[in-house]
């Protein structure tokens, strides 16, 4: 299984995002930002990059054959096969 290095910063950053706390984290020195992700996930930010390390090489991009519809995959890309799909139209709506 292939796995990829995550930046700290990049990871720190991605916890900020998911936990809604860019001004609290910005404006307070000592702000704990793997704690208040603990907190609100139960996962550790070592998990978390274990988890994505994992997952984003077997990202990929592709469209029905038959409808051109557009997907986000998770692949075993070896086997060449999705195991996970969703359609880019519900990740890019707003709504």
């Amino acid at each position: 299984m292939k796995k990829v290095k995550i930046h700290p910063i990049d990871l720190e950053e991605l916890m900020v995002y998911m936990t809604e706390n860019r001004e609290e984290y910005e404006a307070n020195d000592n702000f704990d930002i793997h704690q208040e992700f603990f907190d609100k996930y139960e996962i550790t930010s070592e998990q978390l990059e274990n988890i994505l390390s994992i997952i984003l090489p077997m990202v990929d991009v592709g469209s029905s054959p038959i409808t051109d519809e557009k997907y986000l995959f998770l692949a075993d890309k070896e086997n060449k096969q999705a195991l996970l799909k969703i359609s880019l139209e519900q990740i890019i709506s707003k709504k």
